[in-house]
């Protein structure tokens, strides 16, 4: 008989961050790298349009810069 590899359960937490609205300064998004909390992200995936909003845009951005560092 072959011999199965350990297999490891990993738990994966999504990275979660807040980018500010450039409209309104006191108003702050909650992003994950797959959704956002605002307006413009429900508008456009609930119609099956761009599915990205500036704030995912903001915070891969963001994400990529620290990595280049």
């Amino acid at each position: 008989m072959a011999k199965h590899p350990k297999t490891y359960e990993m738990k994966v937490r999504p990275i979660v961050v807040e980018v500010n609205s450039e409209r309104d300064s006191g108003q702050k998004y909650t992003v994950t790298f797959a959704q956002c909390d605002c307006p413009d992200f429900h508008y456009r995936h609930d119609r099956g349009e761009y599915p990205f909003c500036k704030h995912i845009v903001a915070a891969y951005g963001a994400l990529f810069a620290n990595l280049l560092k």
